[in-house]
C-alpha cells in the first residue's frame, strides 16, 4: 500500500479535470498580474536569484548591485513605482538600489527551490526568471490541490461530495490562486502544512507504522524549516501521533494525555501579574507589584528587562476617539518614578506618531520616589497617540500616572481622588485621566517573557500584547476589526499588494455572508451528527484552523502600540485545506436543507456552486486586467 495512496475517486477524471482547472486559473494569474505585483515578490525574488547565483544559502550574502539594477530597472518598466511617487536611482550600489524589504533572513527551503530553475536559465532576462519563479509556485499550488485529494478520500467514503468538493473550491478560490503563484515562500508554507495534514489523516485513519510515522517526522520538519506560518505542525504533531499509537478504546487515554499537554503549556506560558490595558515589550517581566513606597494605592509599575542589552517597556494607545480630541492641543504627561538604585532614566514618553518619538528625556532617578511631569503640543495631524515607560539598566518602578489636558507641568503634584488614578485634581483645578489603570491596580495575566521572545522571534507574533489588548477592548477594538475585515477579503480576493480590491463595497458583504452560512452550516452539521462524526479528525482540523487563523489575526497586533500593519490572509493560507473542508461541509449542509425545504435538486445545488465560483473568478481576472490597464 503506498504510503499516500492516491484518492480512489468515483472517476478518476474527476481528479485530472480538476488539477487541469487549477493549472489553467494558475497559469491565468501567473501571466495576467504584472511583474512583481505580489506581496513582496521582489524581495523574494532576490534571495532564490542570490543563491541561484552565488551558491550559498547565508542570510550574510551581500546584495549584488548588477540584480538590483535589473530589477529596479524592470520594476520602472512595468510602472511598479508609479503610485509610490518616487524612482530608485540606478547609480547607487548594493541594497542602496530601492526594490522593497529584503527577504534574506527568511528560511532558505523554499527559496533553494526556485533557485534551481534560476541557475538553469541564469543569463536570461530577468523579468523571463521572474515568471519561472512563479512556475515553481504554481507547481506547489497544484502539489495543494492533489494534496487536497488524499485528505479528503481519506476522511469520506468513496461516493461523498466533499472528495470533489474541497479540491475544486481549492482551484477556483481566486485569492488563494493569487498568492499560490507569486514568488513568495507563501506557496511552500502551504504545500508543507498540507502534506503534513496528509500524513496526519492517514496515521491517524490507518494506525501507526513505521512509514506513516517517518512520514509524520519528515512532514513537520519539512513544515518548520520552510517558513514560520507554517511552523505551526510542531504544536499539532502531537494529535496524530497520540491517535495514531493509541487506537480503539485507549483513544480515550490519547485525550487525557492531549488534554494534559495543553494545560501543561498553558500554565508554563502565562504569569500573573501582568497589568491591565498596558503592552509590555517581549523581553519585560509580568509588571505589577505591591509596593510599600507607592504614593497611590496599593500597586506599583515594575519594569525589569529578562535578557541584556534589551530594555524593558510598558505602552498604552490612547483610544482613537480620546486621541482625536487631544489633536492641536497641549497636554501633560506626568509620573512618580524611582529605582532600585540610583540611576539615569528616561522620562516617560509621549508618542505622537508612528515613527517619531515626541518626549523621552533622560533625567536622575533614586531610590525614593519622585513626581515628574512634563508638557507638549499634540500635533494637529497625528494619527497616533500613546505612552511609553521606559526602564533603565536597573530596575524602576512607576506609580500615579496621568495625562490630561494643559499644561500642567510646572504647577505641583496631582491629587488623585481614586486608587485607580482615573480622577483628581491638580493645583486645584478636577481632571479625568486618559490612562487608564493609572497606578496598576488592576491586573491582568501575561506570557512568560522567555516565551514571548521566543515566539516573537520565529513568529512574529507578541503574545502579551495579545493577551492584554483583551483587557482592554476600548482601545483595541479598531485592530481587530480591521484585520478580521482584512483577512475575509484577502480570503476570498483581494490582489496586487492588498490594494486591488473587487469593484465596490458590496461584493464583500455578499462573500462575509457566504462565509457566515458556511460556519452556520457547519454548526447546524455537528448538532445532527454529534453523536457519529469523526472528532479524531475534526480536532486536527479544528485545531489547524484555529491556530493558523488566529495566529494570523495576531501577527499585527503590535500595530496597538507602534507601526500600523494590517495582515492579510496568506499568513493563514497554510491551514487552507482544513478551513475548506470545513466550510465546504457546512455549504454542503445548507445544500441538504435546501433540497429537503426547497425541493432543489442537488444536481442543481452543484452546478450553480460551480457558476458561482466561476462568475468570481471572472470578475478577478477582470478586476486586474482593468485595474493594471487604466493606471
Amino acid at each position: 500500500m503506498p504510503l499516500f495512496p492516491l484518492p480512489k475517486l468515483a472517476s478518476k477524471l474527476t481528479f485530472w479535470l480538476i488539477l487541469l482547472a487549477g493549472l489553467i486559473h494558475g497559469l491565468l494569474y501567473v501571466f495576467i498580474v504584472p511583474p512583481w505585483q505580489h506581496y513582496d515578490e521582489p524581495g523574494h525574488f532576490e534571495y532564490a536569484w542570490l543563491i541561484a547565483n552565488h551558491r550559498s544559502l547565508s542570510a550574510s550574502t551581500p546584495a549584488d548591485t548588477d540584480l538590483r539594477r535589473q530589477m529596479a530597472a524592470s520594476m520602472m518598466e512595468h510602472d511598479f513605482f508609479a503610485e509610490l511617487g518616487f524612482h530608485p536611482n540606478l547609480l547607487l550600489t548594493g541594497k542602496d538600489i530601492s526594490i522593497g524589504i529584503s527577504q534574506t533572513d527568511d528560511s532558505p527551503l523554499y527559496y533553494a527551490l526556485v533557485a534551481i530553475p534560476l541557475w538553469l536559465t541564469r543569463h536570461s532576462e530577468i523579468t523571463f526568471q521572474l515568471y519561472l519563479g512563479r512556475l515553481v509556485s504554481l507547481a506547489l499550488y497544484l502539489l495543494t490541490l492533489a494534496t487536497a485529494f488524499g485528505v479528503t478520500a481519506e476522511l469520506t467514503p468513496p461516493t461523498h461530495p466533499l472528495r470533489w468538493l474541497v479540491p475544486a473550491t481549492l482551484a477556483l478560490m481566486p485569492g488563494f490562486t493569487d498568492s499560490m503563484t507569486a514568488v513568495n515562500n507563501d506557496a511552500g508554507a502551504t504545500a508543507a502544512l498540507s502534506l503534513f495534514l496528509w500524513a496526519g489523516v492517514c496515521a491517524i485513519r490507518r494506525g501507526f507504522s513505521l512509514r506513516r510515522l517517518a512520514a509524520m517526522l519528515a512532514s513537520t520538519a519539512l513544515c518548520a524549516t520552510m517558513k514560520s506560518t507554517s511552523a505551526i505542525a510542531l504544536l499539532l504533531a502531537p494529535i496524530p501521533l497520540c491517535f495514531s499509537l493509541l487506537s480503539g478504546q485507549r483513544r480515550r487515554l490519547a485525550w487525557i494525555l492531549l488534554g494534559l499537554s495543553a494545560s501543561g503549556l498553558l500554565a508554563i506560558s502565562l504569569r500573573s501579574g501582568g497589568v491591565a490595558s498596558w503592552y509590555p515589550s517581549p523581553y519585560t517581566s509580568p509588571c505589577q507589584s505591591t509596593s510599600e513606597q507607592a504614593p497611590l494605592g496599593q500597586h506599583v509599575f515594575h519594569l525589569a528587562s529578562t535578557a541584556p542589552n534589551q530594555p524593558a517597556q510598558l505602552a498604552q494607545p490612547i483610544p482613537s476617539a480620546q486621541a482625536r480630541l487631544l489633536a492641536g492641543k497641549t497636554v501633560t504627561f506626568g509620573a512618580w518614578l524611582w529605582a532600585s538604585e540610583a540611576a539615569t532614566a528616561c522620562l516617560p514618553a509621549i508618542y505622537t506618531t508612528e515613527i517619531s518619538q515626541a518626549s523621552c528625556l533622560p533625567i536622575p532617578v533614586t531610590p525614593e520616589p519622585v513626581f515628574h511631569a512634563i508638557s507638549i503640543t499634540v500635533p494637529a495631524d497625528s494619527s497616533l497617540l500613546r505612552v511609553a515607560l521606559l526602564a533603565p539598566q536597573t530596575d524602576a518602578f512607576y506609580d500615579g500616572l496621568v495625562l490630561i489636558e494643559g499644561d500642567f507641568a510646572a504647577r505641583g503634584t496631582p491629587s488623585f481622588s481614586t486608587p485607580d488614578g482615573s480622577h483628581g485634581e491638580w493645583d486645584g483645578e478636577p481632571f479625568t485621566n486618559y490612562l487608564r489603570n493609572a497606578s496598576a491596580e488592576r491586573s491582568w495575566l501575561t506570557i512568560w517573557p522567555a516565551m514571548d521572545a521566543l515566539i516573537s522571534r520565529l513568529a512574529y507574533i507578541q503574545l502579551a500584547i495579545g493577551m492584554t489588548s483583551l483587557s482592554d477592548l476600548p482601545a483595541t477594538s479598531w485592530y481587530y476589526r480591521s484585520t478580521g475585515a482584512a483577512l475575509l477579503r484577502t480570503f476570498w480576493g483581494r490582489f496586487g499588494w492588498g490594494h486591488v480590491s473587487l469593484p465596490g463595497g458590496k461584493p464583500y458583504r455578499l462573500l462575509g455572508s457566504v462565509t457566515l452560512i458556511g460556519l452556520a452550516g457547519l454548526l447546524s452539521l455537528a448538532w445532527r451528527r454529534r453523536r457519529s462524526l469523526p472528532w479524531v479528525w475534526i480536532a486536527l482540523l479544528l485545531s489547524m484552523t484555529t491556530l493558523c487563523w488566529g495566529a494570523a489575526l495576531m501577527r499585527g497586533n503590535h500595530s496597538l502600540i507602534g507601526t500600523v500593519f494590517i495582515p492579510p490572509a496568506r499568513y493563514a493560507y497554510p491551514a487552507m485545506i482544513a478551513t475548506l473542508l470545513l466550510l465546504t461541509a457546512g455549504w454542503l449542509e445548507i445544500g441538504r436543507l435546501a433540497q429537503r425545504w426547497c425541493r432543489i435538486p442537488l444536481q442543481a445545488s452543484a452546478l450553480l456552486y460551480i457558476l458561482a465560483f466561476l462568475a468570481l473568478d471572472i470578475l478577478s481576472l477582470a478586476t486586474i486586467i482593468a485595474y493594471y490597464r487604466l493606471r
